[in-house]
Order: C-alpha cells, then sequence, then structure tokens
C-alpha cells in the first residue's frame, strides 16, 4: 500500500471510530438526561411531602422502575464500546465472528433508527471462530450497512447474516440496492488487509463477505 494510500486508509478508519463513539455518547447523553429528568422529579414530591402534600406511592414506584431501567441501560452501552474499544488493542487475534457481529450490530442500532430502518441479525448458533483483525472487520461490516442505510427508506429491512461455507466465514448483507462497484472500491484496502474477498448479487441487494479462517493462512 502507497503512502497516500496508507493514510487515507488510517484516515478512513478514524472516521468509523469517530461516528461510533459519537453515537454511543449521544446514547449514554439520552440515558443521562432521562436519569436527571426523573430525579428531578423525585426531588419535587419530596419538597412536596415536606409541605404535608401526601406522595402517591405508584410515582414513586414508576420513578424507581425508570431509574433502573435507565441504569441497566446505561450498562449495556457502556459494555458495548468498551468492547468495541479494546478491538484496537491487539491488530491480529482469534475472534467470535458471532460475539465481534452481535457487538456491532448493537452499535449499529442507532443509525438505522434514526433512518427508520429495521436492522436485523441472524446467527449460527455454534461460535464462528477465526484469525482476523477485529477492528478492521467491523469497520468493513459497518461500512456495508452505512451504504445500505443510505439507500434505504422508512419502513425498509437490512439483515445481516454470520455463517460457513467450506473453511471460510461468510457475512451476508441484505437490503435495498447499492451501488456494489462504488462499496468495493471503497473496502479495497480492508479486504486486503483481511485477505477477504468481496461479492454482490441480486443487483446489489445481497452483499457476501468470504472471510478465511486465518489471514495468514
Amino acid at each position: 500500500m502507497s503512502s497516500d494510500s496508507n493514510r487515507k486508509f488510517h484516515e478512513k478508519q478514524m472516521e468509523f471510530f469517530g461516528a461510533v463513539t459519537a453515537s454511543v455518547s449521544h446514547e449514554i447523553n439520552n440515558v443521562f438526561a432521562i436519569t436527571n429528568e426523573n430525579s428531578g422529579l423525585m426531588s419535587d414530591l419530596l419538597k412536596n411531602a415536606k409541605r404535608d402534600k401526601p406522595i402517591d406511592p405508584k410515582r414513586f414506584l414508576h420513578i424507581n422502575e425508570t431509574l433502573g431501567k435507565q441504569l441497566e441501560r446505561e450498562k449495556h452501552i457502556v459494555k458495548r464500546l468498551n468492547r468495541f474499544s479494546h478491538n484496537v488493542d491487539t491488530p491480529l487475534k482469534e475472534i467470535d465472528l458471532n460475539e465481534l457481529i452481535t457487538n456491532l450490530c448493537d452499535i449499529s442500532q442507532r443509525f438505522a433508527y434514526r433512518k427508520k430502518v429495521k436492522l436485523s441479525l441472524s446467527l449460527k448458533r455454534s461460535p464462528i471462530v477465526i484469525e482476523s483483525s477485529p477492528f478492521t472487520l467491523q469497520e468493513m461490516v459497518f461500512a456495508c450497512i452505512i451504504a445500505f442505510l443510505s439507500e434505504a427508506q422508512p419502513g425498509d429491512s437490512i439483515t445481516v447474516k454470520v455463517c460457513k461455507d467450506s473453511d471460510r466465514a461468510v457475512i451476508l448483507l441484505y437490503g435495498p440496492k447499492i451501488k456494489s462497484e462504488e462499496l468495493f472500491a471503497m473496502l479495497q484496502p480492508m479486504t486486503d488487509e483481511l485477505a477477504a474477498k468481496t461479492q454482490a448479487e441480486s443487483d446489489g441487494a445481497k452483499i457476501l463477505l468470504f472471510l478465511p479462517r486465518s489471514i495468514g493462512a
């Protein structure tokens, strides 16, 4: 890879990392906003109680349940972000493709929600373990999801499926028709690094990503 290509490749990686972290931080801010609103409501109820105004236990129970749900939501969001960020720690390692793509699709849900598109995931029951670059792999799948979202209309669906084909792992993405040639040209540095192969079917409505069991194989 030339120095110019290498620079553009790393710029794309930073864009991907920035887009994901910005989206996740927005989710966290939403949790803070809801928590703060309910905390203020509880404070108002307690102030009213000091003025000898009775408190409806059901309102307190509802607030408590809301705060509990937001706490669990925040824990899940932070866990997703933690898993994602640690994927840059090791450029090459054994990964469970099911776990990696599940986390990525969880992270991508907000992008789909904003376009009113349903993003679904289909997995094999047994783990699919490969030796690859987890960060670049997620970047490649995320780029495919965004490509479909760019063509999607409200009510459309995008499906990501993880499966095996002989000695290879395969990630299939179904969605609205896209210009696969443009997508594959953009993915080329990633497919080179991952020793992957790409294929389009159904006039660009189906994208297949073939991954070797090991990059070094």
